[in-house]
C-alpha cells in the first residue's frame, strides 16, 4: 500500500490549486473526488477563454499560468498511519460536520474554525475554497490559489520538521 503525506478531498478549483502547490512543495499526496477529477477545470477553461477573449477585445493582455496535469488514478485503499494532513477542498457547502467526526471544529453556521486554512481545533486538518477563509476572494477563481499556496506551505513546513498532523 502506498504512503501519502497529505490527502486532498475534492478536486474542483480549490482542490486542483492545492494539488498543484503540494506538488511544487514536494509533498506526496492523493486526491479523493466523488465525481470526475477536473470537471470544474473544464468549466474554468471555458471561463478563462471568455475572459481572454474579452481582454483581447479591450486591447489588453491577460496572462494566467496554466496548471499542470493531474493524475486521476485514485488508489483503492489508503494507509492512514502517519499521514501528515487532510485538506478539504469542498468549496461552498459548509456542511463539514456531517462528513467529519469533530463537530467542535466548526462554528454554528458550519464553517471551519481556522487560521490561514489550518483548523484551530484539529491538528492536520486544512481547508481551501471556503468563503472568506482568509479574505473576501478566498472562494473565487483568483483567490483560491493564494490560500492553496499558504495551506501547502504550512503542510510542507510541518513535514520538514517531522511533525505529521501539524
Amino acid at each position: 500500500m502506498e504512503h501519502f503525506d497529505a490527502i486532498v478531498v475534492g478536486a474542483g478549483q480549490a482542490g486542483l490549486a492545492v494539488i498543484h502547490e503540494l506538488g511544487a512543495a514536494g509533498v506526496e499526496h492523493v486526491v479523493l473526488e466523488r465525481g470526475r477529477i477536473g470537471q470544474s477545470w473544464r468549466r474554468y477553461r471555458e471561463f478563462m477563454n471568455l475572459l481572454k477573449g474579452r481582454a483581447m477585445e479591450l486591447g489588453t493582455a491577460l496572462r494566467i499560468e496554466e496548471p499542470g496535469t493531474v493524475d486521476s488514478n485514485a488508489p483503492e485503499s489508503l494507509d492512514l498511519s502517519g499521514f501528515g494532513a487532510v485538506i478539504f477542498a469542498g468549496g461552498f457547502r459548509p456542511e463539514y460536520r456531517s462528513w467529519l467526526p469533530w463537530p467542535q471544529a466548526f462554528d454554528d453556521v458550519g464553517f471551519p474554525i481556522q487560521k490561514d486554512g489550518a483548523s484551530s481545533i484539529v491538528p492536520g486538518l486544512f481547508f481551501a475554497g471556503v468563503h472568506f477563509l482568509r479574505t473576501r476572494k478566498s472562494s473565487l477563481l483568483f483567490g483560491v490559489g493564494e490560500d492553496a499556496t499558504i495551506v501547502a506551505r504550512q503542510i510542507a513546513a510541518a513535514l520538514a520538521i517531522g511533525k505529521p498532523g501539524a
